[in-house]
């Protein structure tokens, strides 16, 4: 894709910056703050949302439309739902999860309790109705019950993946092949990260099928790719970048391309001590490998170190020395070569599918948003 039809970096953040203040106000129009006995609810409602997000997903629709229609205004409504169903799925996987940080800050439940963050969940979910409905005040009835049917099958196919993903955590089961991964992330992240947005901005935009089809195999292509990129990321990024605890993926159980190529490949002994290693990096308080601890405790006598310092250095070198271990054994096997291979693969997948669609997407701003959003999300080149 030519980069002078891209848009630069900060035209492409710009776009997103937009997108989130033109979708937090539709969603801040919803709230009801006053009532002293909800207000709280009302006011958590927006927690995730007003954390630092790139928006992506009501822009992928808001982007479709604006180049179908010349106005990208009356996908607003469709765009706040999605992105009122992507906090909700970010809550209630952050509880499946037992993630700790997410977008920067302490995760949902960590800051006010499973409970709480389950009922803010379920109230984003519940409120994603309201957008969907008011699409009737904006389309025709027959575009907003589409919009609507695509939205149930988004949420029903994202469930459908998480389900795919905590049977195999339930089942300790590592034995994956790559298409088996993929599908699972097709299901749970490109199809309501990417697909969803897409086709739904075709039917608000009244997009040609044939385009909308071509859209969607690109959304697809794209989203498995970020995935498998987002995995890698989680194991080579600080969570200052990532805006997630270093390692998480890996404290969670989640199975990877990463992991699933590392089993294949690694003989036995190997295979036995990365699974050794994930059971403590499952454990908060595991302990730290022992030659870390008589370390410690030598600075302690020593009067180097106060016991309480030694406590804290302990408690952050048990899951650091556990993750680098494994990240090491990933590595020599060739395991994150070998996800980068398959991430690169389906990253030309998309540009390919993108550059068969360049007839049809136009040269304004929106046209060139989406030819920027793989560099985006998957080269990072800018």
């Amino acid at each position: 894709m030519n980069s002078h039809r891209r848009m630069s970096r900060g035209a492409f953040e710009g776009y997103l910056v937009w997108v989130r203040g033109a979708v937090n106000a539709t969603i801040e129009g919803y709230l009801r703050e006053d009532d002293p006995r909800t207000g709280f609810l009302y006011k958590l409602l927006t927690d995730y949302p007003l954390r630092p997000a790139k928006c992506l997903r009501p822009a992928l629709c808001m982007a479709v439309v604006g180049d179908a229609l010349g106005s990208e205004r009356s996908a607003l409504p469709t765009a706040t739902a999605l992105e009122l169903y992507h906090n909700a799925f970010l809550i209630h996987d952050d509880i499946e999860d037992g993630a700790e940080l997410r977008r920067g800050g302490p995760a949902l439940h960590r800051e006010q309790g499973v409970s709480i963050a389950l009922n803010v969940g379920d109230m984003l979910l519940a409120m994603a109705l309201r957008p969907l409905l008011a699409n009737t005040e904006h389309l025709d009835l027959g575009r907003a019950l589409r919009v609507m049917s695509l939205v149930s099958e988004m949420a029903v196919t994202t469930a459908e993946g998480q389900a795919i993903e905590l049977s195999w955590i339930r089942e300790s089961r590592w034995a994956i092949a790559d298409e088996d991964y993929e599908d699972m992330v097709a299901r749970k992240t490109a199809a309501y990260s990417f697909v969803t947005p897409v086709r739904a901005g075709c039917v608000v935009g009244r997009v040609e099928a044939d385009v909308e089809r071509k859209l969607a195999a690109w959304a697809h292509a794209l989203g498995v790719a970020f995935q498998i990129h987002d995995d890698i990321l989680n194991l080579v990024q600080s969570h200052e970048k990532t805006g997630k605890e270093r390692w998480a993926d890996l404290r969670e159980g989640k199975r990877t391309l990463m992991l699933a190529h590392f089993f294949r490949e690694a003989p036995d002994a190997e295979a036995r001590r990365a699974r050794a290693l994930l059971a403590a990096l499952a454990v908060p308080d595991a302990a730290p490998p022992p030659w870390v601890a008589a370390r410690v405790e030598a600075l302690v006598t020593a009067g180097r170190l106060s016991r309480d310092e030694a406590r804290s250095l302990l408690v952050n070198a048990a899951p650091e020395g556990a993750g680098s271990e494994l990240f090491f054994l990933l590595e020599s096997r060739g395991s994150l070569a070998y996800a980068q291979a398959r991430a690169a693969a389906w990253s030309e997948r998309a540009s390919d599918l993108l550059r068969a669609l360049d007839g049809a997407i136009g040269n304004g701003e929106h046209g060139r948003f989406l030819r920027s959003v793989h560099a985006y999300v998957i080269d990072r080149e800018w």
